[in-house]
């Protein structure tokens, strides 16, 4: 079977952290993958993202050569 290779990506703007809940800057700190709080904000949309596009892949199996890479 053959299929194309295609790459997404989003860019996004994340805000001084200065305007983040203490809940979300204690998060970030505890966080050991990353070093800057919008590292820790880039890793919230890519799991989200990573879900989302596996989700798709899983409800339409034949469009599809099985998992995101």
């Amino acid at each position: 079977m053959s299929g194309d290779h295609r790459e997404l990506s989003f860019a996004i703007l994340t805000a001084d952290y200065e305007h983040w809940t203490p809940e979300q800057r204690a998060a970030a700190e505890a966080d050991p993958n990353t070093s800057l709080y919008s590292d820790y904000a880039v890793a919230l949309v890519a799991e989200a993202m990573h879900a989302a596009g596996q989700a798709v892949i899983d409800a339409h199996p034949e469009m599809f050569r099985g998992e995101l890479i």
